[in-house]
């Protein structure tokens, strides 16, 4: 009797030990009581008082040791396994959630109070729309209703919503279950986060466009580069032998045209070969004040520029033109962005964090003890959710077609990662936005 649940044949074998051993211990009291003659002396009630007492007395220890000890042997492995399985539920790597038929959460695990950040006080008794991110629209959870009241289950990728407001994207796998007359019960959740899967992928992606735009420059853009110095070369000695306003204001037109395409193929050489550095050791501030000079030499008079930086030196290994470039480049960036609205300020500010305090951390992989955070921020229109995640996409662009090549920010992001840093960016549509840039000083005592 090895087995852990109380199984129909089991408690058939229980009961015939429990009347086998009390009609041998009945036929024994009756076979006691005739050998010593004692029917004769004693009232009915005496009798009756005494058998059922050596009846007790003889059977009590086979009772104990051939029925209730293999029933307590079985509970106590019902509970054993019932610990247990508790125990993997709790500890389970994915979150879960058991919900009532009406969908109030009865039991989360310690996975679901790290991944959302809700305690299990806080989340039993509430619905799971309390993790609802905004995201999808009601087609979507109607799909997934009719998928559990068809099939039973659902499964697939959402994005939700933690406690603290961020918003992450899960596995999620619900199932529906039903007692013996197919009455819905409760439902089954288990998801995890897939935050760092969906990073990968997008780092993925975004190799595989580089990889393609090296090949492309390699391939192309030199020669075409060549091809276009000719034809501005040719227009400049045509321009000098003809004196017709048409034909000067043609070859103008077309000289300009060359320059764009120029600029364009720069871009394109620019990125490809931005891991070509020439670092030295260099003052951050001295840097990006010499940025924020040139750049206001073209802002509009009507946009605030306004400037943080500290008094104590911030140095670090780098290369001095990229690194300004990526400064040149978001303060550009911040001057269109504020071009139409109604408040044009343009904040800009450098400050030493320790990297054990910085508030970006999760999303920083710096080892270095101490960082400079570079802020960029403006108070335009802001960058809708949807185009967040594409922003440093290489020829991902919200400008006009003329206006960008969206190469800019992907320089940017090769750039700060190729000098061990991160970049990042926080946007309200509506409410402009800001770009952080996280770069290792220097320790004080390398040269």
């Amino acid at each position: 009797m090895n087995k852990a649940t109380l199984t129909p044949k089991i408690i058939f074998g229980l009961i015939a030990r429990l009347i086998a051993i009390v009609l041998c211990a009945e036929i024994l009291v009756m076979l006691l009581f005739s050998a010593i003659g004692v029917a004769d002396h004693l009232s009915e009630w005496v009798m009756a008082i005494a058998d059922d007492m050596l009846l007790i007395l003889l059977s009590a220890w086979p009772v104990a040791l051939w029925v209730l000890n293999p029933l307590l042997m079985l509970s106590n492995k019902a509970s054993l396994k019932t610990e247990m399985l508790a125990a993997a539920l709790e500890h389970a790597g994915d979150s879960v959630i058991i919900t009532d038929r009406s969908g109030i959460m009865l039991y989360v695990n310690h996975a679901f109070e790290q991944t959302t950040g809700y305690s299990r006080d806080e989340a039993v008794g509430e619905n799971p729309n309390i993790l609802q991110s905004g995201r999808h629209d009601g087609q979507f959870y109607t799909a997934m209703w009719d998928a559990l009241t068809s099939s039973g289950e659902w499964q697939g990728e959402m994005w939700n919503k933690r406690k603290s407001g961020e918003l992450y994207p899960q596995l999620l796998h619900i199932r529906a279950f039903h007692d013996q007359k197919g009455i819905l019960q409760y439902y089954i959740g288990t998801f995890s986060d897939i935050s760092e899967r969906i990073a990968l992928e997008r780092v993925a992606r975004k190799s595989q466009k580089i990889e393609a735009l090296g090949r492309l420059v390699g391939g192309v853009a030199q020669n075409f580069n060549n091809i276009l110095s000719g034809i501005i070369g040719k227009v400049y000695l045509a321009r000098k032998k003809t004196d017709s306003p048409d034909a000067i204001r043609h070859m103008d037109d077309i000289h300009e045209l060359g320059q764009n395409g120029a600029r364009l193929i720069k871009h394109l050489l620019d990125f490809a070969h931005q891991s070509q550095q020439e670092k030295q050791r260099l003052s951050l501030n001295l840097l990006f004040k010499n940025a924020v000079r040139a750049a206001s030499i073209d802002m509009p008079a009507d946009i605030q520029l306004i400037t943080d930086f500290p008094t104590s030196e911030l140095s670090m290994h780098g290369d001095p033109v990229q690194l300004e470039q990526i400064a040149t480049h978001l303060l550009t960036n911040a001057r269109d962005a504020v071009a139409l609205a109604a408040e044009k300020t343009i904040r800009v500010s450098l400050e030493k964090q320790s990297s054990k305090q910085c508030p970006l951390r999760e999303h920083c992989s710096c080892c270095s003890n101490y960082v400079a955070m570079l802020t960029v921020e403006d108070s335009g229109c802001g960058i809708p959710p949807a185009d967040l995640e594409h922003i440093f996409d290489p020829f991902f662009t919200r400008k006009k077609q003329d206006e960008g090549a969206g190469l800019g920010l992907s320089i940017c992001s090769g750039t700060v990662e190729a000098h061990g840093g991160m970049i990042h960016v926080e946007s309200e549509q509506g409410k402009g936005a800001r770009f952080i840039v996280c770069l290792p000083l220097a320790n004080s005592g390398e040269k």
